[in-house]
């Protein structure tokens, strides 16, 4: 390649990715759609007879319902990072991806980004389907219709008001800066992994991280010597630059993790061991 990075090779390629892959963005999209429905149909049945009983349970109910969404859309998000080469599982798949008319980096920016925002789109549809799907479902049984599901995930993204955990008042930019740079960390983490791994991706990427956090946490929570030094250095810099420090560095390492999958991506080949992309 002349170039390393195209505009219109790169939109033909995205546009590639969207005709190979549509047929299974719609069944997960729909398995999806099923999945969340029932849950949400199963939890309202069994209790019927409370939300009859007093309507004000439909906000604790749905409440509810919005955090398991928001857990299955962080458990989503993290096998797409680990799903970023399914694509290139068989030979032939993996003839066919490496021989396409583009460079190394528009072909990892194409996969990188039709798993993220095409898992991200799915992840929406099926909310806002599965949320109709209760509603529809609440009407039949009775109860009316007293709120959304969608609308009660989507507000805790725009919400202000001051977050109270352990009975202390946390600011929520920093609650949610937090929380963004968890999420890139195990993004970026689930990526490489995916990224490294040939079979069974998700499943080595899920036990390396429960032994790492495992770990951590044994070892930062102790009376290690790491321990002792954690704590000095809280007391010596500070809350909110301790908390920054963490911020950046946590960061920095994501930034690193999506480098080193985009360079094992650039040492694939048709023919490679049979565990590992190395």
């Amino acid at each position: 390649m002349k170039t390393i990075f195209d505009t219109n090779r790169f939109m033909n390629l995205l546009k590639y990715e969207i005709f190979t892959e549509s047929k299974g963005f719609a069944r997960g999209a729909i398995g999806l759609t099923v999945g969340l429905a029932f849950y949400f149909m199963a939890n309202l049945y069994f209790h019927k007879e409370m939300l009859m009983s007093n309507l004000d349970y439909f906000d604790v109910m749905y409440e509810n319902f919005s955090g398991g969404a928001i857990c299955v859309g962080f458990a989503l998000m993290m096998v797409a990072g680990c799903s970023i080469f399914k694509n290139m599982i068989t030979k032939q798949q993996r003839i066919n991806f490496l021989s396409l008319p583009a460079s190394n980096l528009e072909k990892y920016l194409a996969r990188f980004i039709w798993v993220n925002i095409g898992y991200l789109v799915i992840f929406i549809i099926s909310l806002c389907l599965s949320d109709i799907l209760l509603a529809i479902f609440s009407a039949v049984l009775g109860l009316g219709v007293h709120g959304s599901v969608a609308a009660v995930f989507f507000e805790h993204f725009f919400d202000s008001a001051p977050l109270r955990i352990n009975g202390s008042l946390l600011n929520p930019n920093y609650f949610y800066v937090m929380l963004f740079t968890v999420f890139l960390f195990m993004q970026s983490s689930w990526t490489f992994f995916g990224a490294l791994f040939r079979k069974n991706a998700w499943l080595w990427t899920l036990c390396l991280q429960v032994l790492f956090g495992t770990s951590w946490a044994m070892i930062v929570s102790g009376d290690s010597c790491i321990a002792a030094a954690w704590l000095e250095f809280y007391k010596a810099v500070g809350k909110d630059p301790f908390f920054w420090i963490h911020i950046i560095f946590a960061i920095a390492v994501s930034v690193l993790m999506y480098w080193g999958s985009y360079k094992l991506f650039c040492r694939m080949q048709v023919v490679n061991n049979k565990w590992i992309n190395i």
